[in-house]
């Protein structure tokens, strides 16, 4: 008897083992489960702080792939595609749009909710077509939460949106006055400052963008703005930076013909031809061809000028400065009958075109002088 109650009991060892064993897996891989989620909500929050929402975004869907029911990292997710969704607005689609309105419905989150929320809804009411409500619901925002750089950002962009440039910067200015570490937001304001032409303050935001990520339109524009400000050997090594990011021919175009011009400027005349062609055989420009003539012409190379100046002003009548240009070309090769033509067609439309008067009188002098040399 005492035999088979110790049989009975090893038997009955023998079937709980497995279940322990089962037992103890499953609550190592809860324990394994649980490690992993807490460094995927580490690295979320992270780059949440660093500001970078996207990473933000995919280490919050991996916290929540391994805890479901983790809602607090739900709402932060959610929170980070509203911002997303606003700072950049062609990441939303009309189904992503939809998706996101029905999670903020499923949190009962509105507009009050924040700011994240606010600009989330009036985004896609944007993109639903509705964009008067939109538009008043960013202004409403942008009061709601004066101290939110995302708002002021998106609220800027609103009012770029609708060609109120003035009241656009000043959004963009406090957005960049908050969040001055983001360069999306630095980058849009230096790029709406440029096309205001107040080229100091678009070379100091642009700058300042371009130190914390690089982008080539930024360098682009940051090239222009100080060409425009003179300081040659500063847009060349921006201008230069650019040309080398840029793919697409025509914006590589432009910031060839940018280059080209900063070199003629800092006297590298023959750097200045070798951009100056480059850009010209991507894409034709009478602005190119009468940069390439100056260069040449600054070299003495009259003849290539001579023909440059010919083709590009064939389309540019009244462009008096480079009428005097060309003169100054064809006398430093002796075709003094061709320059006094070129005087008689403007003195022609002089008449009509007063501006044109102060480079007529120089013209005037330079061929009255052509013709006094013995």
């Amino acid at each position: 008897m005492k035999r088979l109650g110790i049989f009975l009991q090893f038997a009955l060892l023998l079937l709980l083992v497995p279940i322990s064993w089962d037992a103890l897996n499953s609550i190592g891989q809860a324990q394994h489960r649980d490690a992993r989620a807490l460094d995927y909500l580490k690295a979320a929050k992270d780059a949440d702080a660093k500001n970078q929402p996207k990473l933000a975004i995919s280490a919050y869907q991996q916290v929540l792939s391994l805890k479901p029911d983790d809602d607090d990292a739900r709402l932060r997710l959610t929170l980070l595609q509203c911002k997303v969704s606003a700072e950049e607005p062609a990441s939303l689609t009309a189904t992503s749009a939809r998706a996101l309105a029905l999670r903020l419905k499923t949190l009962g989150l509105a507009a009050k909710d924040g700011p994240e929320v606010a600009v989330a809804l009036a985004q896609i009411q944007l993109l639903d077509g509705r964009s008067a409500l939109a538009h008043a619901a960013f202004e409403k925002a942008g009061v709601a939460y004066p101290k939110s750089g995302l708002v002021q950002f998106v609220l800027g962009k609103s009012r770029l949106f609708q060609g109120d440039t003035a009241a656009a910067t000043d959004a963009l200015a406090r957005a960049v006055k908050i969040n001055p570490e983001n360069s999306l937001y630095r980058s849009v304001l230096g790029k709406t400052l440029h096309s205001q032409g107040k080229w100091a303050r678009a070379e100091v935001e642009l700058l300042a963008a371009a130190e914390r990520r690089e982008d080539a339109m930024v360098r682009l524009m940051l090239g222009e703005a100080q060409l425009k400000l003179k300081k040659a050997d500063a847009a060349i090594e921006s201008l230069h930076r650019a040309q080398g990011l840029i793919k697409e021919p025509g914006q590589r175009a432009r910031a060839l013909a940018a280059l080209g011009y900063a070199q003629y400027s800092a006297g590298r005349m023959r750097d200045a031809i070798a951009s100056l062609s480059e850009s010209h055989r991507l894409k034709a420009s009478d602005q190119t061809k009468l940069n390439l003539a100056l260069s040449y012409q600054a070299i003495k190379d009259h003849k290539r000028a001579i023909l440059l100046f010919k083709t590009a002003l064939e389309n540019r009548p009244l462009d008096g400065t480079n009428h005097v240009n060309w003169v100054r070309s064809l006398i430093a090769v002796g075709q003094r009958i061709t320059a006094q033509q070129v005087y008689l067609r403007l003195k022609q439309r002089a008449d009509s075109h007063p501006q044109l008067k102060p480079h007529l009188s120089l013209m005037s002098k330079l061929v009255e002088m052509n013709e006094r040399t013995p």
